[in-house]
């Protein structure tokens, strides 16, 4: 019962592991296109903080 239980808190920390990562993917094809960081946010429910960060690491790796 215990194994059980630790295998579905593995599952979902995936999951939401991948949906973060989806979203992340998102904000860096609208930071892409130009799309204000407050829209990004507002669309994807990432922290606007978050958007920033990214914008600023897609900025340097471009340099």
């Amino acid at each position: 019962m215990q194994y059980d239980l630790h295998l579905m808190q593995i599952e979902e920390e995936a999951r939401a592991e991948g949906k973060l990562e989806a979203l992340l993917e998102t904000a860096k094809n609208l930071l892409k296109l130009g799309i204000p960081n407050d829209k990004i946010a507002e669309a994807t429910k990432l922290d606007i903080e978050k958007i920033k960060a990214l914008s600023a690491q897609m900025v340097t790796s471009m340099a």
